[in-house]
């Protein structure tokens, strides 16, 4: 794949390309941090194995094509072209693989590189140590919570399908007798969910879990969204093979609360995630499949249901590109000048952290002012059906 040949579309205005990046950090010849020796290798096998025709070039889900390209490489040094769709705001990867290749990495590369098993510790404490975590404790409470708030009261052992799960982590939080279902394409972390969780985990991802979303209550798919090659394809299949009570649990990194976490973008962008979603374009995403969401933060966690309606209103906001593409490098200068104080003798590490605090002041300064806008003060609230 050329890393310097780039198609713009009708709309990008940006003609220096090399500019239109956020910094010298997202350049393919970058110097990034380094990785855990198994990180790296899998790394180096990927890029040593890459070959032009594991690549294709989509359009945007709006159907715009072209964009302004922010970033040539992700966190781990792959090739990562993270593109800025004009029309409607939304950042997907383009060229990215086709679904072959994703398929044959998440099978055999993607928990190695993204979470892989210590070898200092047991596998199974490892597991339970992700169980433990605050990632973890905050996907049960967001299951338990829409489950409260829109689920059937009748109902108080409900049957829940996890599409992604991991070694079943996230199920391993919720009530021992709700009926608690996990797919995931990694036999290891498939074996010692059910071996330290005791969750009924099954080998398989989309496909595979639909006979099983057709008959449950909950479907939850936590950091998957972001994965798939299609996603209104995907999220229209899921819509039509469930009930139309079935709550669908939707949660993926949102773009706008890099402001308050590490301020980095680089940390957001990793081969795997094919789109990066703010709280407006994941639901113009849900609603072009059939989905109405009930509520929907800026973190982003989206309670959906099954439209009862053929036509769910998409919003298209031209605007929130360029909202984006200001926030982004607000977020890329702030870090930057975090990182340069901390090195600082005696004050550094204060100076570096009062700057991470201010950040979500200036944000909301900014959004007072039109610079940028979403959904960050709260969250669209639907009535319980």
């Amino acid at each position: 794949m050329g890393s310097r040949e780039h198609t713009y579309g009708a709309q990008e205005t940006m003609t220096d390309y090399v500019n239109a990046l956020l910094g010298k950090r997202y350049r393919a010849d970058a110097i990034l941090p380094p990785l855990a020796e198994r990180q790296r290798c899998v790394r180096d096998r990927l890029l040593a194995t890459q070959q032009d025709s594991d690549w294709e070039s989509p359009d945007c889900l709006c159907g715009a094509s072209g964009g302004r390209v922010l970033s040539e490489v992700e966190r781990h040094g792959l090739p990562y072209h993270k593109v800025l769709c004009p029309r409607c705001g939304l950042l997907r990867v383009a060229p990215r693989w086709h679904a072959e290749r994703y398929a044959r990495f998440y099978q055999k590369d993607y928990r190695d590189l993204y979470s892989p098993l210590r070898s200092s510790m047991a596998p199974e404490q490892t597991l339970r140590d992700l169980a433990e975590g605050p990632g973890a404790r905050l996907v049960a409470a967001f299951v338990m919570d829409a489950w409260r708030r829109h689920g059937d009261p009748g109902k108080p052992r409900p049957t829940i399908v996890e599409i992604g799960a991991g070694g079943g982590w996230n199920l391993s939080r919720l009530p021992r007798d709700w009926v608690r279902i996990g797919f995931d394409s990694d036999e290891r972390f498939l074996r010692l969910g059910r071996e330290a969780f005791g969750v009924d985990m099954r080998a398989g991802f989309f496909e595979e879990a639909l006979p099983a979303a057709a008959s449950a209550d909950c479907v939850l798919m936590s950091h998957v969204l972001e994965h798939v090659a299609d996603p209104v394809a995907t999220l229209a299949r899921l819509s039509a093979a469930v009930r139309p009570q079935t709550l669908i649990l939707v949660e993926v990194p949102g773009i706008f609360r890099l402001h308050k976490t590490s301020l980095d973008p680089m940390r957001y962008w990793q081969n795997a995630h094919t789109y990066t979603f703010c709280a407006r374009t994941v639901v113009d995403t849900c609603r072009r499949a059939g989905l109405e969401p009930l509520e929907v933060d800026e973190w982003i966690r989206l309670v959906l249901r099954p439209s009862s309606t053929s036509q769910c209103k998409v919003s298209n906001d031209s605007s929130l590109a360029a909202s984006t593409d200001a926030y982004l490098r607000y977020c890329e200068s702030s870090f930057a000048f975090a990182e340069a104080l901390a090195v600082v003798p005696v004050v550094g590490s204060w100076a570096s952290r009062l700057v991470r605090r201010g950040a979500d002041a200036v944000v909301r300064l900014a959004e007072r002012a039109g610079i940028v806008h979403g959904m960050r003060t709260g969250r669209l609230q639907g009535k319980r059906k």
